[in-house]
């Protein structure tokens, strides 16, 4: 009994799920967290924070400890009177040393803020990332939105052909009209259907598609979304021009490039700090202890105690052109930057340029056919009233009402176009999308 209650709350549960209204920025937000190339770059975030951690760790002093138990045979030398002894021979040493940069041409200093560079444009590509998936999620919510008004026009038209074919039926069983227009109307509803049944396949492959941008397995197939408004002015307030100097200052894309161009820079200082010479400071403490030795374990350590202080110093005089060629190499890989970050900046900006064309001629596309769905909506109303008055054939009014319907779904298709494209525009500007 406790299972079929809890089986009931569970259907009731997903049944509830199931019918609610999924909002856009519910699927967006759903998308972004599930998907994996956003995670992967979150992880790559993590590795250069990793990075820029142990950057800064480089700084503060090393420390380390050692410890030795060894037992000799043969001859060897005491290390408590260091002379050779040929007896069996036992024993132990400790050190510690510790060591402190003093001067290293600078190169733990850039290395933190190349590394800090790096960290700002691993976050920029996680924008990035998501940034594509709004966009992918935007799309195909509004093509599950634009079938669904066009399965809801389609029934209408099954309907109306349906009702239309009904009066001639009547027609025809009164001597009004000849069969021949029955089967004529007959054939358009079979047409209608197949246009309906044409628009639900759509339907449910556009369905999927947003299902599967939202890379959720758990949440149900058979979802419900809000209504977005199609309605509003058309035009576009801003520039191409403008919209391009907005998202070249704005966008995670152009930012992560800039970045890492500043990045590259500070790898050129990094490898030039290694021609300079290295200075530190080390400090050295050891004891140890001898078997033949005559004094205790614990006195030999005591008494045998090593100290040491130094400052050392390095200088790079000839490694087989290493260095010189690591800053070779990390020019090299600035003038890369350069060129990827300036690769960047064209195709955003022929992006945009392409955007806006797409934009213009979906508002001019729009409103053609928008003058069109009106003018064949007056010649349909015309024609149903003269057919029904039997001075129109039905081939006329099946003609104007194809027309009329074929006007209609393209209307519907281009409005949803045209606020993809306006969407796109406000992408690129970092104006919110919902």
């Amino acid at each position: 009994m406790k299972k079929i209650i809890l089986s009931g709350l569970l259907l009731l549960s997903w049944a509830t799920h199931a019918q609610s209204r999924l909002s856009l920025k519910e699927s967006i937000d759903m998308a972004v967290r599930n998907n994996l190339t956003v995670r992967q770059n979150e992880l790559l975030v993590e590795t250069a924070d990793n990075n820029l951690s142990q950057s800064r760790m480089a700084m503060i002093p090393s420390l380390s400890g050692g410890a030795s138990q060894a037992i000799n045979w043969g001859r060897s030398i005491d290390p408590y009177t260091n002379l050779f002894v040929t007896q069996q021979l036992k024993s132990s040493n400790f050190n510690m040393q510790a060591g402190v940069p003093i001067f290293s041409g600078l190169l733990l200093r850039n290395s933190i803020k190349q590394n800090d560079l790096l960290l700002k444009a691993s976050q920029q590509d996680v924008q990035t990332a998501r940034d594509q998936v709004i966009i992918n999620t935007l799309l195909a919510y509004l093509q599950v939105l634009s079938s669904e008004d066009q399965v809801e026009l389609a029934t209408r038209q099954v309907e109306a052909s349906k009702l239309q074919l009904e009066r001639t039926s009547e027609l025809v069983k009164a001597g009004n009209l000849a069969p021949s227009d029955e089967f004529t109307l007959a054939s358009q509803l079979s047409t209608d259907q197949l246009t309906l049944v044409t628009a639900q396949g759509q339907l449910k492959l556009n369905r999927l598609t947003f299902w599967q941008t939202l890379n959720n397995p758990s949440f149900p197939i058979d979802f419900s979304l809000e209504r977005l408004t199609a309605e509003g002015d058309m035009g576009y307030a801003t520039s191409a021009t403008q919209i391009y100097e907005s998202a070249r200052q704005n966008l995670a894309v152009s930012k992560a490039a800039d970045l890492r161009v500043q990045s590259a820079v500070k790898g050129i200082d990094v490898a030039k700090a290694r021609l300079y010479p290295q200075l530190s400071a080390n400090g050295y403490i050891s004891t140890r202890y001898s078997s033949t030795a005559d004094l205790g374990y614990g006195e030999q350590l005591k008494n045998n105690i090593y100290r040491a202080v130094s400052l050392d110093l390095t200088i790079p005089i000839l490694n087989g052109w290493l260095n010189r060629t690591r800053v070779q190499n990390a020019v090299v890989q600035k003038k890369t930057a350069e060129v990827q970050a300036q690769n960047v900046q064209v195709q955003l900006k022929q992006g945009i340029e392409q955007a806006y064309a797409n934009l213009e001629v979906t508002e001019m596309r729009y409103r053609a056919l928008e003058n069109q769905a009106k003018s064949f909506g007056e010649t349909l109303q015309s024609a149903e009233s003269r057919f029904q008055a039997g001075t129109l054939n039905v081939v006329e009014y099946n003609l104007a009402k194809t027309n009329y319907d074929r006007a209609r779904l393209s209307l519907v298709q281009a409005r949803y176009d045209y606020l993809f494209r306006v969407k796109i525009l406000d992408y690129y500007q970092g104006k919110p999308l919902f």
